[in-house]
């Protein structure tokens, strides 16, 4: 993505990373052709790994699949921690008691 938005230089594919972007006017927009109501998002994040960049648009790979961005939509980008490893939802099995 040559440099972020935040200046912290260019972003590299397979990086986890962060990008905020402008939805589209059809996403974002009711129909009636005027601005988005404001119960209606006008931006979105995505968080994944990049898999690709053109001159065109961005891929971030989420959980949920991935995210084609435009280039022009992107508002800010920067590279994310790796994400945390699910806990162990699951409670110790007690030892078991004797029988008396």
């Amino acid at each position: 993505m040559g440099s972020s938005p935040l200046g912290e230089g260019p972003l590299r594919v397979g990086e986890r990373v962060v990008v905020r972007y402008r939805l589209r006017p059809e996403i974002a927009d009711d129909g009636d052709g005027d601005s988005p109501p404001a119960h209606r998002p006008t931006m979105s994040d995505a968080v994944g790994v990049l898999t690709e960049v053109t001159p065109e648009i961005v891929v971030v790979t989420t959980r949920r699949g991935a995210v084609s961005i435009e280039r022009s939509s992107v508002l800010l980008a920067k590279r994310v921690p790796p994400a945390p490893s699910p806990r162990n939802r699951t409670r110790p099995i007690d030892p078991p008691l004797p029988l008396r």
